[in-house]
């Protein structure tokens, strides 16, 4: 996900402000901002920033290409799993089984769920 060799909070939060502030910029689809995004969606689900990773997860979802929606659904499966969202759970669950059944995701958001 990310490395701060450090192992200070500070790191992350300075992390955090940079990664935000590029991402305020203008919207692109460009492989960078997917990556930047994730990397703050990452950065929020260790704060426990669900509320927002979600929305970031919602963000990343209208920009990337159909190939790479599985892992960014699974992210928000693991995310919804994290607040107890059980309904959301099972919304992104079908979406996988419906639009990507082949994805190996299916089975591991299968697996979170049942955690």
């Amino acid at each position: 996900r990310y490395f701060i060799d450090d192992g200070s909070t500070a790191s992350l939060k300075k992390a955090k402000v940079i990664l935000k502030s590029i991402l305020s910029g203008p919207v692109s689809k460009s492989f960078y901002n997917d990556q930047v995004r994730r990397l703050y969606i990452a950065i929020l689900e260790d704060e426990k920033d669900y509320k927002e990773a979600l929305n970031e997860i919602d963000k990343l979802l209208m920009l990337i290409a159909d190939k790479n929606k599985p892992e960014v659904l699974l992210m928000k499966v693991r995310i919804l799993k994290c607040i107890g969202d059980e309904e959301g759970i099972l919304n992104a669950i079908a979406l996988l089984r419906e639009k990507y059944s082949s994805s190996v995701e299916v089975k591991k958001a299968l697996a979170i769920h049942l955690l």
